[in-house]
């Protein structure tokens, strides 16, 4: 008998290799040998079959860490941008007790307009006032000073008894608690400049770690060190520098709280539930961002929002003794026994029987990646197919990123009650997410990438086209909920396909180094809305239809990943999707055709082409 490989697509796909001649399933007792030309990924692919890829264990830790946890860890992942609101303010003249005039008569009285007139529709002065006092009404009516100040007679200062806020919406916040407005507004800036410091530096230095270390010791540490960050920050905010150390340092480890147990459940998981797995956790992360602003809106202040939405995150240290180390991981390091162990667990939780040749298989990938080293972000760029789908992938991240940024940025602007405009923004990602777990395995990765940085360009400028000619109408608020769905579904399919092709050795380094680049060129978002502000408020949405192009025409060359292994070495990563074609379109369709029996290959396919349909 010639060497083959046999493929047996039943529930759990299992996939039985044998090379020597007349070999057969029973051989599996007396060390059975794996095909030459089988790889690493199809090895342990077979491995995770054999101990269950989708059953019990593989449940219970997605919807713990991949879910549940996320719901929690959006909160104080996000918080602080609610703690750091700068609520509407202006100089605090005391005495108006003492009168019976509102609000807005008392500011007429000792606050100038912006452009030093009175009344009209220009805004008071956040930072300026009359040189009066109250004791100054007692001598002349409020009328009378009103026209003393209309004609510029009395000179403007500075605040000289502190600073008075809007509470209409907010009890207080850090920066009305602080009083960081007028010669200390700069604070708040530079809090949001040092958190994404600690975005970079903790990208850069977690998700390598992640790499050598391991995935689960990165997770617990990043986890405690941002629950412990965020919280203690909350009695330091009178010691600026203090705060902001605290808020680069929780900053930097929050990103791996995502990739870590994400990295973890695409590991111990069916390639077939990549897309299901990184679909909860998105959905973790839409309801968890939800549910804030109505925290906020209920709490008031802002140190209780960050105490109540931090600290149950927290909770899930305690449950450390179930989170594994990746087996895939451990086995790529050299660690085969370990790997072994974590393999033994996964089959008693889903009630399987270890294989008898596991711990040879496991040597031999073992023996494998030792030859193959990878030495961190360098070997991303170890050949050139890598380093370009490095680039191409660096290029989409930061086209997610700034476009997700100036969106988010842009809701600022908009009148109302900021807490229902937060959820709106936050909510309206659900359904992307729910699309993207549908379409990108019923479709592919690839092509729905393009169709939906597409989709977002052309929504922008509809926008576009309707404030050319238009005032702003809710037609133009609907076709940018659009485009922030699109956006959605871009970050979810970036996220899935920087997981998918990169080797188990560079996968949450890989991943990093875009985060890193989104992070660094996140930092002009504000910019754009800024022009927007002053110069055209056309100009945000010009730039991310921009981005979107480029992004689209990026994103067609990265390889289609729909049930493809996973790569376990730098080798078999250099060598991914080297055979597809550019045309070419992936699809699967119904669960039927994932249970095709005794189909026999002449070798074992890089891609699982009797669950799909492929068109060149």
């Amino acid at each position: 008998m010639n060497e083959r490989a046999k493929v047996v697509h039943e529930d759990e796909s299992e996939v039985w290799l044998n090379s020597r001649e007349g070999g057969t399933k029973e051989d599996e007792g007396h060390g059975v040998q794996f095909s030459p030309d089988a790889t690493e990924a199809e090895i342990f692919e077979k491995l995770l079959d054999d101990v269950g890829s989708r059953g019990y264990f593989q449940n219970r830790f997605n919807v713990i860490f991949n879910f549940a946890l996320i719901t929690f860890f959006s909160m104080p992942f996000i918080n602080y941008i609610l703690a750091m609101t700068v609520p509407d303010h202006w100089c605090f003249v005391p005495g108006r007790e003492d009168y019976n005039l509102t609000l807005d008569q008392w500011k007429e009285i000792f606050i100038p307009r912006e452009d030093g007139t009175i009344g009209g529709g220009n805004a008071f002065e956040k930072c300026k006032m009359y040189n009066l006092t109250a004791e100054d009404l007692k001598e002349s009516s409020h009328e009378i000073i009103i026209n003393i100040t209309r004609r510029r007679e009395v000179p403007v200062v500075g605040c000289q008894y502190g600073m008075d806020y809007d509470r209409t919406w907010y009890r207080n916040t850090a920066p009305s608690d602080a009083n960081w407005v007028c010669d200390k507004e700069l604070y708040v800036t530079n809090s949001f400049a040092f958190g994404r410091v600690g975005d970079v530096l903790g990208t850069l230095i977690m998700g390598q770690l992640g790499d050598i270390i391991g995935r689960k010791p990165v997770f617990l540490l990043s986890l405690a060190v941002v629950v412990i960050g965020r919280s203690v920050a909350v009695f330091c905010i009178e010691i600026f520098p203090v705060f902001a150390l605290l808020s680069l340092l929780a900053n930097s480890c929050a990103n791996a709280v995502f990739q870590s147990p994400l990295a973890i459940g695409m590991e111990v998981s069916s390639s077939s539930l990549h897309a299901r797995i990184n679909g909860v956790q998105y959905i973790g992360w839409t309801l968890g961002i939800s549910v804030l602003p109505f925290i906020a809106w209920m709490c008031g202040d802002w140190r209780l929002l960050i105490l109540l939405t931090t600290l149950p995150s927290g909770l899930f240290l305690l449950l450390h003794r179930i989170v594994p180390e990746s087996p895939r991981w451990l086995a790529a390091k050299d660690r085969p026994e370990e790997a072994r162990k974590v393999l033994k667990s996964i089959a008693k939780v889903n009630k399987r029987e270890l294989p008898a040749d596991c711990m040879e298989k496991l040597r031999h990938i073992a023996e494998v990646s030792r030859k193959q080293k990878c030495y961190g972000m360098i070997s991303l760029f170890s050949s050139k197919r890598l380093a370009i789908r490095t680039m191409l992938l660096m290029v989409c991240w930061i086209v997610t990123s700034v476009s997700y940024d100036v969106i988010i940025i842009n809701v600022s602007t908009l009148s109302g009650n900021p807490y229902l405009n937060f959820f709106y923004q936050s909510v309206v990602e659900l359904p992307g997410y729910v699309l993207g777990m549908w379409i990108t395995e019923k479709l592919g990765r690839r092509w729905m990438h393009v169709a939906f940085l597409s989709l977002k360009a052309i929504f922008c400028f509809c926008v576009i086209t309707l404030m050319s000619y238009y005032e702003e109408n809710w037609w133009s608020i609907v076709l940018v909920m659009f485009a922030k769905l699109c956006v959605s579904l871009n970050f979810y399919i970036i996220y899935l396909q920087s997981l998918e092709v990169y080797p188990t050795c560079l996968r949450q380094t890989g991943t990093s180094a875009g985060l890193i680049m989104a992070s660094i060129f996140g930092v002009i978002a504000p910019f754009i809305v800024y022009m927007g502000v002053t110069i055209d408020k056309r100009y945000p949405f010009a730039t991310i239809a921009g981005l979107g192009i480029i992004g689209a025409v990026t994103a067609s060359f990265l390889p289609e990943t729909l049930d493809q292994q996973l790569p376990e070495t730098l080798e078999e990563a250099k060598a991914f999707g080297k055979d597809q074609k550019y045309w070419s379109i992936v699809t699967k369709f119904g669960e039927s055709a994932a249970k095709t029996n005794g189909v026999e290959l002449e070798e074992f396919p890089s891609k699982r082409e009797s669950n799909q349909h492929i068109i060149s």
